[in-house]
Order: C-alpha cells, then sequence, then structure tokens
C-alpha cells in the first residue's frame, strides 16, 4: 500500500485539501520495492539534498524532457489525472471507485473535472448496431435501411420528443 496524507507544492510539505484525500493505494509488491529502491530519503521522489522534489523543478527538468523525447505532449502534472480519470472510465471502472483513488470527496468531480471524451467514444457511442427500415419502399423496390445509434433506443422504444 502506498500512503497519502500529505502534499507538496512548491517545493513545501502541507496538507491534503480533504479528508477524503488521505487515502491508501494499494500498488504491486514489486513496484513498492522498486520505489523503495528509488527513494533516496522518506520521499519516493526526492532532491539530493533529501528534500522532497519542487513540483515545478521535476516538471521542467525530468518530467518535459523525458515526454519530448517520447513525443509525447504534455501540459503539466493535472495531465496524469486527466489520463488516469478517462482511461479507467473507457475500462468500465465505477465512478465511486474512481473518485476514491483521486481522494474526491464527490463522486462526480472526477467525471466532470478530469474525464474528457475523444473521437473514439463518440464513434463508439454512435456505433450503428441497431438498424431499422422505414415503411416506404423506394421506387426501386427495395427498403430504405435507417440508422438509429444504439444508445437511443431502450426496452420500450426510442424517447419521445421533449419539446
Amino acid at each position: 500500500m502506498i500512503s497519502i496524507s500529505r502534499r507538496i507544492y512548491n517545493g513545501k510539505v502541507g496538507d491534503v485539501k480533504s479528508r477524503k484525500s488521505v487515502r491508501k493505494l494499494p500498488v504491486s509488491l514489486e513496484l513498492k520495492e522498486r520505489m523503495l529502491q528509488i527513494a533516496g530519503s522518506e520521499w519516493i521522489f526526492s532532491s539530493r539534498a533529501g528534500t522532497p522534489l519542487d513540483d515545478g523543478n521535476a516538471l521542467r527538468r525530468y518530467l518535459r524532457p523525458a515526454c519530448e523525447k517520447l513525443g509525447i505532449e504534455i501540459g503539466g502534472w493535472h495531465d496524469f489525472r486527466h489520463t488516469l480519470t478517462t482511461r479507467l472510465r473507457k475500462a468500465h471502472v465505477h465512478p465511486r471507485v474512481l473518485s476514491d483513488i483521486l481522494g474526491h470527496s464527490k463522486v462526480n468531480l472526477a467525471m466532470e473535472t478530469y474525464d474528457r471524451s475523444d473521437a473514439d467514444d463518440i464513434a463508439t457511442a454512435l456505433l450503428p448496431d441497431i438498424w431499422v427500415t422505414s415503411g416506404n419502399n423506394s421506387s426501386s423496390g427495395s427498403i430504405t435501411p435507417l440508422f438509429i445509434p444504439k444508445g437511443m433506443v431502450s426496452a420500450v422504444g426510442i424517447e419521445p420528443t421533449t419539446y
């Protein structure tokens, strides 16, 4: 387990934002051992002096150069939260679990703040897995198929208009 009980911002140690932010995250024994090997002090990511790394310096010195070499665009540390949220949602992780991982007190915060839909999400939502035919035959005698996105039809049919 990794315990989250404090935060570092601009090189200063402080309390986490809320009681919900205090949490334990399970990690594999292999990852935990590797992190402890890297740690030069009580901090997993520390300076040579054993103090916590300044997040801005770490971003500038280590993360951005590594991302550049890999051809990955990154804006900042919160990009990890956006990516994690979106990938876990796509893996059908329950929003309550996602909220607990991120340390949010409200379930919808993760979805409203960090989740992003992309072209694949939209294409998947509009997959033509339901085809119906119209009652009208064309002049050639063939039936005209009508595409209905899968999310529009329930057990009782298509919802009526609300306006």
